[in-house]
């Protein structure tokens, strides 16, 4: 599976996800051929991107990225905790510990991996806003001393909560939200509904 841009395709791909409209009802399903009336359906309803079948090309690349991801979460979370909480004890330790465990089970899920691969491709803002935010979670979550499981699901919360961000209809690339218009900015709000919708449908799917 791999994202492809819908000015690229060549009406000859096979659709790997569901394809929403702005009010999330399905407009094309998963599997089906993207025929060229309907990729100039898509054109016309300024859908950018979709997600096609492909021969795994990326395989590689998100292996890569996992190593990547796991040293960077590790060295943020060390930074974290001796900055502005602990300094070289006991306790530094066991928390880094703690985190490392539960940053490595989280790179574990294939998916989510894909999803952050994806969010790097499209915006690397967003790609190391959600890993400080992650990392940041994380040590509160284990300062709180929240079960491991809930610190986990923190953990794949923050990584994925601008999952959304690569569904507006929008170019919103090195714009701050004040330099939106008042309609880019009523659909840039709907993010977090673009997120869950996707993140959903993977569940729903899995």
């Amino acid at each position: 599976m791999k994202i492809c841009r819908v000015d690229d395709l060549t009406g000859t791909e096979i659709l790997a996800k569901d394809v929403l409209t702005p009010e999330y009802q399905i407009l094309l399903s998963e599997g089906m051929p993207l025929k060229q009336e309907y990729v100039e359906k898509l054109r016309e309803l300024e859908i950018k991107e979709v997600y096609i079948r492909g021969d795994e090309p990326n395989t590689k690349s998100v292996v890569i990225l996992r190593r990547e991801l796991e040293e960077s979460f590790k060295s943020k979370v060390r930074n974290i905790l001796e900055k502005y909480t602990y300094s070289h004890n006991e306790k530094l330790e066991e928390l880094c510990q703690m985190a490392d465990h539960i940053i490595t089970n989280i790179l574990e899920e294939d998916r989510v991996v894909e999803q952050i691969y994806d969010i790097r491709g499209r915006s690397s803002d967003i790609y190391e806003h959600s890993i400080s935010i992650c990392s940041l979670a994380t040590v509160v979550a284990l300062k709180m001393n929240l079960p491991a499981k809930k610190v986990h699901d923190i953990g794949v919360s923050c990584l994925l909560h601008d999952l959304g961000m690569r569904y507006l209809p929008i170019e919103y690339a090195d714009r701050s939200p004040e330099e939106l218009s008042e309609t880019e900015y009523a659909e840039y709000k709907k993010h977090p509904i673009y997120g869950y919708t996707a993140l959903r449908g993977d569940t729903t799917n899995a």
